[in-house]
Parts: C-alpha cells; sequence; structure tokens
C-alpha cells in the first residue's frame, strides 16, 4: 500500500506542468496542500518562537494555528494565525516568517505548497494545579484594544469588508481574517487597511499586540483590482 506521502505527491504530479510553468513565469500559482508531515521533513531552518514574556507572567498559554504558504524556492511568502491569542500569535509569526524550506518537488520541478503549523507555548515550570482560572479574560479585561488613528477616507465607498486584524506593538497590522466579502473584496481591504494607522493596544503603560475588529469602506474598482 502506498504511504500517504506517496500519494500526495503522486496527486500533486497531475497539476505539476501548471505549477511549473507559473515558477518559471513570475506569476503566482496556486499553492499545493501539504500535510503537516510532509512539510516538516522539507524544513532547512527552523527558529523556535520565543515564549513572550507578558504571556509568561500574564499565565497565557496554549497553541497557536498558523496556515503557511511557502513559495518554489522554499521561502515563506505568507502567513495567516487561524487561531491563538495575540501575545503568542506575533511571537510565533516573527520566527516562522524566517523558516526556510527545501522547495518541494514534483516529477516536473518545484512548486508552491501551503500547510499548517501548530505552535504550542507550555508553562512547564509552573504547577498547573496553581493557575489562576481563565487568565485570558482576566487579562483581557486590563487591556485598553487598538484605536485606529488614522486611514483613507473613500468618497465613493459603496462596499464595506468587515475584518479581524492583529495589530502588533507597534500599531501595524500583521495578519487579517475575513469576516464578510468576497475573496476579491477582501483581498483589496487587506491591501487597504494595511495602510492605516493605529494606536497599540496597552496592558497598562507597555505596548501589546491584539485583535480588533473593522470595517473598511471600499469603492467597486478597488475590489476589482
Amino acid at each position: 500500500m502506498k504511504t500517504a506521502t506517496a500519494l500526495a505527491v503522486a496527486v500533486f504530479a497531475t497539476t505539476a506542468f501548471g505549477i511549473m510553468q507559473g515558477c518559471t513565469s513570475g506569476s503566482s500559482p496556486q499553492a499545493l496542500q501539504l500535510d503537516r508531515r510532509t512539510a516538516t521533513r522539507l524544513l532547512l531552518n527552523e527558529i523556535r518562537p520565543s515564549y513572550p514574556p507578558l504571556a509568561r507572567i500574564n499565565y497565557i498559554r496554549g497553541h497557536v494555528r498558523l496556515l503557511v504558504t511557502v513559495n518554489c524556492q522554499g521561502k515563506v511568502q505568507r502567513i495567516h494565525v487561524v487561531r491563538g491569542h495575540p501575545f503568542l500569535a506575533v511571537a510565533a509569526l516573527q520566527a516562522i516568517r524566517r523558516w526556510v524550506y527545501r522547495p518541494f518537488l514534483t516529477q516536473s520541478g518545484p512548486a508552491p505548497f501551503q500547510t499548517t503549523i501548530d505552535v504550542d507555548f507550555s508553562l512547564l515550570s509552573r504547577n498547573i494545579q496553581h493557575l489562576p482560572p481563565q487568565p485570558e479574560k482576566f487579562l483581557e479585561k486590563r487591556v485598553e484594544p487598538p484605536r485606529i488613528l488614522s486611514r483613507r477616507a473613500s468618497k465613493r465607498a459603496k462596499i464595506v469588508v468587515l475584518m479581524r486584524v492583529l495589530v502588533n506593538d507597534k500599531g501595524h497590522v500583521v495578519d487579517s481574517t475575513q469576516l464578510s466579502g468576497t475573496p476579491a473584496e477582501f483581498e483589496a481591504a487587506e491591501r487597504e487597511v494595511r495602510l492605516w494607522k493605529f494606536k497599540p493596544a496597552k496592558w497598562g503603560n507597555i505596548n501589546v499586540p491584539w485583535y480588533s475588529n473593522v470595517a473598511v469602506p471600499l469603492d467597486a474598482s478597488e475590489a476589482l483590482r
């Protein structure tokens, strides 16, 4: 019986010709879906995320799941946070952005791929029995969420796209999740929201990464670019 990896390579090879055309022509071919085990075998440089000190002292722990797109050369091209506490998510993003893979080879050559990565942040030195209950909710009550400082005004806005953005401690949007709209509208909204300026969230006097729900106005021409 063929292994799951062998079966995956066999399936991926059927679309390799079109993908190779994209790799050599400079266009953006659709990434192939790779299971985590196969993707891990391609890793050349893995940088482990550091545990954020503010997460540790606030007893924040848990998993961060990321969707990662790797190009034909094995470089991380895009990362999206599927789920995870903002403190932990930003730490994972910063590390995994620097990961390097061997190119994924099909029968016709290298192809871009997409895979998921799970990062576990565990308070191994702490006695789980002595951790405070629901530390995430306790922390949330003490965090002042990020605020929009400036954004472009669209006088012809006819479309509004709802998104959840992850704003880092510098006030920059580092990730976004679609809450409404079509894929084309979301792509345009992503471009737009990265031009906005935010006041970072605050825990006391310290800037911290945090999520925020925003409404991004677009005109029809922006959504079709």
